[in-house]
């Protein structure tokens, strides 16, 4: 506004402003003497309808006071790292260190972000701040898998075991927490009965007959059993008997019939093989030799052939021919049994 514009200020009292009720000019203010209210015009609203301000100036000379007390500000105290500093009449709030959460709620806070996984135990300790993992279950193992069947745990007393393929051996050193994965550990792998074994096994692998309870291994060219089954260790004892009273049985297996000269014949490892063909002097010129000393019996089951079993008989391997003390062929007859015994000195089924 011009220095030099002037302001006329119309005034009355509350009687005169209400009868007269008069359109004050945009801007022009008007003032009530009875009740102590100024009200600015608006060019088109009339007295009664405007808004106004109550001005007595009791009033204001006492808020005019009570504000002087107010100064200089003495009385405000700044909460943690708020510094207040007074200057006069004018005050400034700072801040004097970092706001934001403390250390306290910031634990709470990681604490309850942390879900314990299957196995596993948190344990927040609001008084030492300090969280702890550990295992949960009472086996108190930890088990890695690797998105199959393998599985490696860890318990509680220091032992690692692979679980799965049984390939893998890892040995865990506790002075220096490291793990050491090996070379290949024997698997074992369980059939209902040597038959289904695989035609050609694993010389690394253990395999169970769960038939017998008996564990074979392969030599290469075919299964033999891996240890005694009872109290004599030269023949197969009842399973698991140790005392020396349990009757011996032998194993049996009946050869297919031959229906031609034979070399090599496999006996699946059995004690007592039965022997027939279809025709007469059927020649067997060697049995499948084993990797250790053993005895059985050879049985002619046919009723009218006979079998001829061959003396060094070049169409087997060495290891697996008859040898004769007499030199010559023996000639088993229809009914009649013999016993050979292989010896892993001379290498040959000698006939008994």
């Amino acid at each position: 506004m011009p220095a030099d514009s002037i302001i006329r200020l119309r005034k009355g009292t509350s009687q005169q402003w209400s009868i007269v009720n008069p359109i004050l000019s945009s801007g022009e203010p008007g003032y009530d003497t009875t009740n102590g209210i100024i009200k600015v015009g608006d060019g088109t609203t009339r007295w009664n309808q405007l808004s106004g301000h109550k001005h007595l100036v009791a009033e204001i000379e006492d808020f005019n006071s009570k504000v002087a007390q107010l100064l200089p500000v003495t009385n405000i105290v700044g909460g943690a790292n708020i510094s207040v500093v007074a200057n006069g009449t004018e005050f400034s709030i700072g801040v004097s260190g970092q706001l934001g959460l403390t250390t306290e709620q910031v634990d709470d806070r990681v604490s309850s972000l942390l879900v314990a996984g299957s196995g596993i135990n948190l344990n927040y300790d609001d008084d030492s701040n300090a969280i702890t993992i550990s295992v949960s279950g009472l086996s108190s193992t930890l088990k890695i898998g690797n998105g199959s069947a393998d599985v490696i745990s860890y318990s509680t007393n220091e032992t690692l075991n692979v679980v799965g393929s049984g390939k893998t051996s890892v040995n865990y050193n506790d002075a220096t927490n490291t793990i050491t994965i090996g070379s290949p550990q024997t698997a074992i792998e369980e059939y209902n009965t040597t038959s289904n074994f695989p035609a050609t096994g694993d010389s690394s692998i253990l395999y169970i007959a769960t038939d017998t309870g008996q564990i074979y291994k392969w030599d290469g060219a075919f299964y033999y059993e891996a240890g005694p089954r009872g109290a004599s260790t030269g023949f197969h004892g009842t399973q698991h008997k140790t005392d020396g009273t349990d009757p011996i049985p032998l194993a049996e297996y009946i050869v297919p019939q031959l229906t031609s000269n034979v070399n090599n014949l496999a006996h699946d490892n059995k004690d007592v093989l039965y022997l027939s063909s279809d025709a007469n002097n059927r020649e067997l010129t060697g049995l499948l030799a084993p990797t250790f000393s053993c005895i059985k019996l050879l049985v002619n089951i046919s009723p009218t052939n006979t079998i001829v079993i061959d003396n060094q008989s070049t169409n087997s391997d060495p290891a697996n021919r008859f040898l004769s003390y007499t030199g010559s062929d023996y000639y088993l007859l229809p009914g009649q049994s013999l016993s050979v015994l292989y010896s892993t000195d001379t290498m040959r089924w000698r006939i008994l």
